[in-house]
């Protein structure tokens, strides 16, 4: 697919944009290489093995295993449109500042955006913790670059971040891209991306933990365990989660990391350090009725944990909204 069109498909996107999401000239790639769900900045790693179901983006060196999204149930969106990917990006760097995203088709010099600018109508980017609406991509391989907020190109001077590892983008697949870790620090700030369920088994929810909080609880032990109650009264629903992965298949937990259980009633989920018993984030009175696809990012807030909890179920009913239906909770 030509530039100009794939141009004109962003341009009339969710929201109708009356933006022009114009392409701007931009330097070649500088760097080769990236991790599974993961491209650092300059030179990118060996590839590793990606986490189960975070793999619906993938980028070159990676061997994980890609997902396709559920589509068993009768709550949810067929997972399949045309020549389309659908993208949503999520803002989880708590101190970057807003920003946006440029994308060019590989072996190309032109990138086209800022993509948030012309979809969402949004002037001045999108700030932590934001989670955008998705975006209908044309299925290809493609170089993502982070640009200020503020910039209406996509050029060198407004990079914050350069990926320049092929990036694929699969016809039907919906994807959450996360800009996670910090961006005047360690762990630096990467690009990770997770398959996502579009459908609900009848009567069930289906709700996921991300982990996107860098260096909690400690830079030796990021893994935590997420479940319902506190104390000696917990019960694991993930386990063993580490930081930017979501939990492993198996159980009740399918191949993109969603938790298939009953509603949930005001209930208290506490999440903590790996086989430990202390609760580092409480969270009171959440309600997940039948039918609910849910997200749950664990991420720092001014410099406490937190979780941003985004109803997935509400986005993909309601595509002319700009951003998801997200909410913090301490």
């Amino acid at each position: 697919m030509g530039i100009k069109r794939l141009m004109l498909v962003l341009v009339g996107l969710v929201v109708g944009c009356g933006v022009g999401c114009s392409g701007t000239e931009s330097s070649s790639s500088s760097s080769t290489g990236g991790t599974a769900a993961t491209t650092t900045g300059s030179t990118g790693a060996t590839g590793t093995t990606g986490a189960s179901g975070s793999t619906g983006l993938t980028t070159s060196g990676s061997t994980g295993t890609t997902s396709s999204p559920s589509t068993s149930g009768s709550t949810g969106t067929s997972g399949s449109t045309g020549n389309n990917g659908f993208v949503r990006i999520a803002h989880l760097s708590p101190d970057a500042p807003a920003v946006d995203v440029c994308i060019r088709a590989v072996g190309t010099n032109t990138f086209i955006g800022p993509v948030v600018r012309g979809v969402a109508n949004v002037d001045n980017g999108f700030v932590f913790p934001t989670v955008t609406n998705y975006l209908p991509v044309p299925a290809g391989n493609y170089d993502v670059r982070i640009v200020n907020g503020t910039s209406t190109t996509c050029t060198d001077a407004n990079r914050i971040l350069d990926l320049p590892a092929a990036a694929t983008v699969k016809a039907g697949d919906y994807m959450t891209v996360a800009a996670e870790g910090l961006a005047t620090g360690s762990p630096p700030l990467s690009l990770q991306a997770y398959a996502d369920d579009t459908a609900v088994q009848n009567g069930k929810i289906a709700v996921r933990f991300i982990h996107a909080a860098p260096n909690v609880p400690t830079a030796s032990n990021t893994a935590v365990d997420v479940g319902l109650g506190t104390g000696t009264n917990f019960t694991p629903v993930f386990s063993d989660v580490s930081y930017t992965h979501i939990a492993a298949a198996g159980g009740a937990i399918d191949a993109n990391g969603y938790a298939i259980t009953a509603p949930l009633t005001n209930a208290t989920i506490s999440v903590r350090p790996h086989g430990t018993t202390t609760d580092g984030l409480v969270l009171n009175g959440l309600n997940l009725p039948a039918g609910t696809l849910a997200t749950a990012f664990a991420i720092v807030q001014n410099g406490a944990p937190a979780a941003l909890i985004c109803i997935d179920t509400k986005q993909l009913a309601t595509a002319s909204a700009p951003k998801a239906s997200c909410t913090v909770m301490h």
